[in-house]
């Protein structure tokens, strides 16, 4: 079930920040950056939830975490969504996907999300399987492919 954003919703805010994890976890941290980090005094824990030794504590900066479709009274409207000039290569989109999506110079979000389905399935080599990974990948992002009316293919 895809949920709908709300007009004035952190995803939609411009302190919202999106930060990877790891290599290979799409992108999936997200922090608000309205006011300054907090300082705190932090440690690792092992496997049991448990502190380690205490000799092992740090200090840490932190933004608070917050839900794409949170909502804390202080929206200001974004100009240009986060993830629009991110590289395909650093999504969870396979390499065969990624590979045929470049061959047609779609190699950023932007530029995937101003096709249709219907123009990316008239890609050469873009099928059903790829199309499922497209739309899982943006769905993660509360993003969405452009309907058949607004795309933005150069093809007729």
């Amino acid at each position: 079930m895809s949920e709908e954003l709300s007009e004035e919703c952190c995803a939609k805010c411009r302190f919202y920040h999106l930060y990877a994890r790891d290599a290979k976890s799409d992108f999936l941290g997200r922090s608000c950056v309205r006011y300054p980090p907090a300082h705190f005094l932090g440690w690792d824990f092992d496997g049991e939830n448990k502190p380690k030794k205490p000799e092992e504590l740090f200090w840490l900066w932190v933004s608070p975490a917050v839900a794409a479709n949170g909502w804390c009274g202080e929206f200001s409207p974004r100009k240009h969504h986060p993830l629009m000039d991110l590289p395909l290569t650093e999504t969870s989109l396979l390499g065969r996907c990624q590979q045929v999506l470049e061959k047609n110079d779609i190699d950023t979000i932007g530029k995937l999300i101003s096709r249709s389905v219907d123009d990316l399935l008239r890609l050469p080599r873009f099928g059903k399987t790829h199309l499922s990974q497209v739309l899982k990948m943006l769905k993660k992002h509360y993003l969405s492919l452009a309907d058949n009316s607004t795309s933005t293919d150069p093809t007729p």
